[in-house]
């Protein structure tokens, strides 16, 4: 990040099945290690079924220098397996905007 009065966008992109029925999904990004933030919640009422979640999230408070952002997963309910194959994706993309 180049200044200290600009913020980050970051947009997040996934399509992604669940092995067993009702199974509840979160993704998010990870800021520097520390800071979680939930950018798509999606239940999965379908068992191997595709399904599209996308969220963006505008952080304002970091700082100017060097970020780590991480996308991540979180199964909040259910007992199937969060699964990406072939004809899926997980994507982020961040840009400094002001």
């Amino acid at each position: 990040k180049a200044y200290a009065d600009t913020r980050i966008r970051v947009d997040l992109h996934v399509v992604f099945f669940s092995t067993l029925v009702n199974t509840t999904a979160r993704f998010g990004v990870l800021f520097d290690g520390t800071t979680d933030n939930a950018q798509c919640q999606l239940p999965a009422p379908l068992a191997n079924t595709y399904m599209q979640c996308s969220g963006t999230t505008i952080v304002a408070w970091a700082a100017a220098g060097n970020i780590t952002l991480t996308a991540r997963w979180l199964r909040l309910a259910g007992l199937g397996t969060l699964t990406v194959d072939t004809f899926t994706w997980f994507s982020m993309t961040a840009e400094e905007v002001i």
